[in-house]
């Protein structure tokens, strides 16, 4: 994967190029962003096939790593919130 960049600079209709290795620490937004912009790359139908194939490959992954931060940000909820028994004892004692 070398020599790819975040496409930035790039013209309409252009494919961007896979994101590098640091994506692993893109934010959720910054993934979803992401990922819209290959939809809409891909959408619009003016791609070569290994390229295509790139931004097809690039869009599961961001989504893989969209749901496992989905997946640890709900476990943190849970326990910050004692997966809600707490929660339910406290307000059945206001009754």
């Amino acid at each position: 994967m070398k020599g790819q960049t975040t496409g930035q600079g790039q013209g309409e209709g252009e494919a961007s190029p896979v994101l590098p290795a640091a994506a692993d620490e893109l934010t959720l937004e910054a993934r979803l962003q992401r990922l819209e912009h290959i939809v809409g790359t891909l959408e619009n139908g003016d791609v070569e096939l290994e390229n295509g194939l790139a931004l097809f490959e690039e869009g599961v992954r961001l989504i893989r790593e969209s749901e496992r931060q989905i997946s640890q940000a709900e476990l943190r909820v849970e326990e910050l919130i004692g997966s809600g028994s707490e929660t339910r004892a406290l307000e059945g004692a206001d009754e």
